[in-house]
């Protein structure tokens, strides 16, 4: 009988953590770290629930995937979108096509729909923002980066001291009546060569709307989880009131190989 590959998961939910300037951390594996706040200060508008952001991460043998979901009128939509993804890409075998992920994004889109159907209506209206970072290597052993988004919370980069930010902004929603070519319309797609020290950088807009993705490449810790939890303690240096939640991949080697 074939064994099936080693799996660490793990997942930070934003109705659990509801104190102002706390941390919630977690490291998945040595180099992989998940993080979330709901920030340091209060919001400065209306909102339904505290912490309606999400993180999760897995780490496997074949892939690495870290998502992120930043929830709208309430954390139902976000709540259930980020689980839903971090489950099915942790089982895909091979790296997603542009359809392919247009497919699971309408697959989730439509769960998300049908719920707010028989939502209580405090949540009845609820809408997220949903990010992947899928991480493989090819047959050669590069490493290579697909990422697939809906709205801002950005997929980043940082090699040689500079963040780059591979997605780009869309400020469109999940939980909508969607068809798949309004959900394809709706998301940014693309792959990307890793190099052997690239970190990948999955971050909500509780951090970008307040400090500069920029900044990232010099917060950057010795571990993933300390540069979790700096990344997020930057924002809240920055006046962040909203919230944070961030995923942080290493790679092979140091995050700056010029300090090894």
């Amino acid at each position: 009988m074939t064994e099936r590959p080693s799996i660490t998961s793990a997942l930070l939910r934003g109705c659990d953590h509801t104190d102002l300037d706390r941390i919630a951390a977690t490291a998945v594996s040595p180099g992989l770290a998940i993080a979330l706040s709901r920030g340091r200060e209060p919001k400065r508008y209306h909102y339904t629930d505290p912490n309606e952001d999400i993180v999760g991460a897995t780490a496997g043998e074949e892939s690495v995937v870290l998502v992120a979901a930043d929830g709208h009128n309430g954390w139902s939509a976000s709540h259930q979108a980020a689980p839903m993804l971090l489950e099915r890409m942790t089982a895909w075998r091979t790296a997603p096509s542009r359809r392919e992920m247009v497919l699971v994004f309408h697959e989730i889109n439509a769960a998300l729909h049908d719920a707010r159907a028989g939502a209580d209506p405090a949540q009845g209206r609820s809408r997220t923002t949903l990010s992947l970072a899928l991480v493989r290597r090819d047959d050669h052993g590069q490493r290579y980066l697909t990422h697939a988004t809906v709205g801002d919370s950005p997929v980043l980069v940082i090699r040689d001291r500079r963040t780059y930010r591979v997605s780009k902004d869309r400020h469109r929603f999940l939980g909508n009546s969607l068809s798949a070519p309004q959900v394809a319309g709706s998301m940014d797609y693309g792959q990307t060569d890793l190099g052997p020290h690239d970190v990948v950088v999955v971050v909500t807009d509780g951090y970008t709307n307040f400090a500069r993705a920029g900044d990232i490449a010099r917060l950057l810790q010795p571990t993933a989880e300390q540069s979790a939890r700096r990344i997020i303690d930057h924002a809240g240096e920055q006046g962040a009131g909203d919230n944070v939640a961030v995923a942080v991949l290493f790679g092979d080697g140091p995050a700056h190989p010029a300090d090894a």
